[in-house]
């Protein structure tokens, strides 16, 4: 009898400590445990879109549908400099810089509408394929080749809410307290970069990404870049062309051509 009711407390301590402690190892679990899903939110910003299509615009302008200033949840701007720029051949071509607005909106129960605006500049880099390369067609830039980037994405996100660093990354100001995150990446001789060890994907500062219900969606999305000669060379300011790199589709081209 004594073996038995000794028994029993033991498997009601048992029991107890599990209930205790199981929300715990739960919620470890969805916070270390990455979710299996398509590409990154960085590898969807460096999409090179449909090489010999016509692009529907080059002056790129994005709204939310059910967006207004009721529901406007983030509102900030990120300084971005080091950023790996990727062409139609598949190698990385330019090293970017820029600052960027990023608005989200509630539309929904955990859904999200983002529109993401760019304004910066490029600066090519020596012995790369031309960003509009495709086949025979393009060239090998000379690294004199410099410009201005406007463009930016709309992406529909889902997803519980997760402000994880409001310090760095408020709902409302400048990111990284109005100090530039540098991506750190290095385009190497084949067209690779470094995997870019600075990098943050904006959406882990405001959205929990190992939850099953994460998603995020780019679309439509496009850049223009307007490209001439570096100062200090002999022929600075002399136009390099235009590409334009889009969902809808690419044209142009960046090439020194002197």
């Amino acid at each position: 009898m004594k073996k038995f009711v000794f028994g029993g407390a033991l498997l009601i301590v048992v029991f107890a400590l599990v209930v205790v402690f199981m929300p715990s190892f739960a919620a470890s679990a969805r916070t270390n445990s990455p979710v299996s899903r398509g590409p990154s939110v960085l590898k969807l910003e460096h999409q090179v879109g449909k090489p010999g299509a016509q692009p529907t615009s080059n002056a790129f302008k994005f709204t939310c549908p059910g967006a207004n200033k009721g529901n406007l949840l983030v509102n900030v701007t990120e300084s971005v400099i080091n950023d790996a720029d990727s062409g139609q051949a598949g190698n990385y071509w330019a090293l970017d810089a820029f600052s960027r607005t990023i608005k989200v909106w509630n539309v929904g129960s955990d859904t999200y509408c983002a529109v993401v605006q760019y304004n910066g500049t490029f600066a090519a880099q020596p012995g790369q394929k031309s960003p509009g390369s495709v086949g025979s067609n393009g060239g090998i830039l000379t690294g004199d080749e410099v410009g201005t980037i406007k463009g930016g994405y709309e992406a529909q996100i889902t997803g519980p809410l997760d402000v994880s660093d409001p310090t760095n990354w408020p709902l409302v100001g400048k990111v990284n307290q109005g100090n530039a995150v540098d991506y750190q990446c290095v385009i190497n001789p084949d067209g690779s970069d470094n995997g870019c060890p600075g990098a943050i994907d904006w959406t882990s500062k405001y959205f929990d990404q190992s939850s099953q219900s994460f998603s995020f969606n780019e679309n439509p999305w496009g850049w223009t870049y307007v490209g001439h000669d570096k100062a200090g060379t002999p022929d600075a300011g002399k136009a390099d062309g235009v590409w334009v790199n889009a969902s809808t589709g690419n044209s142009g081209d960046i090439l020194d051509v002197d």
